[in-house]
């Protein structure tokens, strides 16, 4: 099946370049690799051919600063980063992460599947990263730095549970 970023994600990635032109892109990602193959993921394209996640590296971006615009966006399904998940239906409020990549090296960001949020190339704001207090996560929401404690649930991993409630929306 061919394959295509979804455009909303295609836009973020275009702010992300043109606001940090020398960034780190090592750890940038957009298509599944194997392992994202093999299990349910939106780094896997959907049945529309459109791949509704991306990686970006941390390395010579405002990644905190980031992260507390994406958990802004009515786009966005959830934001994993240092070990932390932000995630819509818990009101992007910061959880422990137990998935297999703690995302420690990059910002994971999963948009909503559906046509709405794959289409809507309207500006994502980056540009006022760092720039303005007017970068703020939304109610309930934070940005701080992960505890080192990890809690790990015993059950499914976040990113089945994730999966599971994608194909509810």
């Amino acid at each position: 099946m061919a394959w295509h970023l979804a455009p909303s994600l295609a836009q973020l990635r275009r702010e992300i370049n043109t606001r940090w032109p020398s960034r780190d892109k090592t750890s940038d990602g957009t298509i599944g690799d194997a392992a994202h193959s093999a299990r349910a993921s939106d780094h896997n394209p959907n049945s529309r051919g459109s791949v509704n996640a991306i990686d970006i590296d941390e390395d010579g971006i405002d990644a905190w600063g980031l992260v507390a615009l994406l958990i802004t966006d009515p786009r966005v399904y959830y934001v994993i980063y240092e070990g932390r998940i932000w995630q819509r239906k818990y009101g992007f409020k910061p959880r422990p992460y137990s998935g297999i990549n703690a995302h420690r090296q990059h910002i994971h960001v999963s948009i909503i599947q559906s046509v709405a949020a794959e289409q809507n190339t309207a500006p994502w704001g980056v540009a006022r990263i760092g720039a303005s207090s007017s970068v703020k996560p939304s109610t309930g929401g934070s940005i701080s730095k992960p505890s080192t404690t990890n809690t790990k649930p015993n059950n499914q991993s976040e990113e089945d549970e994730l999966m599971a409630l994608s194909k509810e929306t």
